[in-house]
């Protein structure tokens, strides 16, 4: 199963916890998605395919460094 989603940039985030709460937040929304999806086709899906960077966004030049909050 192929997904297209929209993935939430992180490297606007200030905080490294920002960062891995909106990372959190991709994975649970993309749980319930395949979750539904599988219950749709049928429980012998065995592969989920997803875009390359859709936990972070893609990288920027020049990113600032995350600091512990």
């Amino acid at each position: 199963m192929a997904f297209q989603v929209q993935a939430k940039a992180v490297n606007q985030a200030n905080y490294r916890e920002s960062a891995r709460s909106l990372i959190q937040q991709t994975i649970n929304y993309l749980a319930q998605q395949i979750a539904a999806s599988k219950a749709f086709i049928g429980l012998n899906c065995k592969l989920v395919l997803l875009p390359e960077y859709f936990l972070t966004g893609f990288p920027q030049l020049g990113q600032i460094k995350l600091v512990e909050k």
